[in-house]
């Protein structure tokens, strides 16, 4: 936390790190942070404007390191500020107002700090000056109070985007330790109804995968409230599909050993227009029947006739249209496993 020097008082400045910001970047913020501190004690008023111009580049190339959006070592000033406000200002998030009166305060608030650099060229510290020119109170106040506003409000919707991210979210499902709380936390933050298709599919895909892993937490926050609901834009048809694909075909793309996760799979599919059921589940079948089994497994044929049993007890879970296509679904589990041939043998 750092502090700003004002009328002889020392108010707070609070600088709140974001949840999931790695450390050598806080630590950054934080220098700069203490710089700003430490010229405010001094009452150098030419140091003061220098540090509020260098904690406002240092917290606008975070964001944008963080949002991985690529800017040059030689931008200047202006050019980091503008493309950190971009990236930031449409930044989706729990408690976060998409209000056009917000938007415009922030924006404000942006063309505030854009004024820090010419002040500091005409009256700050890091040009060697042969006069040193006089600095009113006012101006040193107006800097470190617009320093503290923009950064405040970048670092809150920074959190959200470094939480938000998708194939962090992704990333969580297929490598970590799941808990329950922190992924809802981060199913919320990731704003799944304003993710493009191919996200919400992927996000799917990934739930359905780490579920298919009998681990518990991604169907019990992921799963199971798509097939309790009917609402496709909260739960997206591509999420839908993914999820089901994922169940299907697991994280290494081999057909699933186990009937259990079937009424998971068509009660996601529940509440899919037949439509695009139609135009999807011929690609899922093409998928699941060029699918073998991890090498190795175990009388598979087996196993593939009880998925198929439960695939055919659950038709009556999907759209009337699309039965027949679940059906064929069904079939392939009745197939030969195209693994257990050779390259010479053909399937009968």
């Amino acid at each position: 936390m750092a502090s700003i020097q004002q009328d002889n008082r020392q108010v707070p400045m609070e600088l709140r790190r974001p949840d999931h910001l790695e450390d050598d970047a806080w630590e950054a913020i934080q220098i700069h942070a203490r710089r700003l501190e430490g010229a405010q004690t001094s009452a150098d008023a030419g140091w003061v404007i220098g540090c509020a111009k260098d904690l406002i580049e240092c917290v606008a190339r975070v964001v944008l390191d963080a949002k991985g959006v690529p800017l040059s070592g030689t931008a200047d000033f202006d050019e980091a500020v503008n493309a950190a406000h971009l990236a930031l200002e449409r930044q989706p998030g729990r408690d976060v107002s998409m209000s056009p009166d917000i938007r415009a305060i922030a924006s404000s608030a942006k063309k505030m700090v854009l004024s820090v650099r010419s002040v500091r060229n005409n009256d700050g510290a890091g040009h060697g000056r042969a006069r040193v020119r006089a600095i009113e109170e006012e101006t040193v106040t107006v800097i470190a109070d617009a320093t503290a506003l923009w950064v405040r409000w970048a670092l809150r919707r920074l959190g959200h985007i470094l939480i938000g991210e998708s194939d962090r979210l992704i990333a969580e499902l297929r490598d970590a330790i799941v808990y329950q709380r922190s992924l809802k936390e981060h199913l919320e933050a990731v704003m799944l109804p304003d993710q493009p298709p191919e996200t919400q599919r992927a996000i799917g895909f990934a739930f359905g995968a780490r579920a298919a892993q009998d681990t518990g937490n991604p169907r019990i926050v992921g799963i199971d409230p798509a097939i309790e609901s009917s609402d496709v834009r909260a739960w997206p048809i591509p999420y839908r599909l993914g999820i089901t694909e994922g169940l299907l075909l697991g994280r290494w793309g081999y057909r699933t050993s186990t009937d259990r996760y079937v009424p998971e799979m068509a009660g996601v599919l529940t509440a899919v227009p037949v439509n695009n059921l139609r135009t999807e589940l011929p690609v899922l079948i093409e998928k699941v029947r060029s699918a073998g089994y991890p090498s190795g497994y175990q009388s598979p044929m087996a196993d593939q006739l009880q998925v198929a049993a439960a695939l055919r007890a659950h038709v009556e879970l999907i759209p009337g249209e699309a039965r027949e296509l679940w059906l064929k679904l069904a079939a392939v589990f009745e197939e030969p496993d195209p693994s257990e041939f050779t390259d010479d043998e053909e399937l009968e």
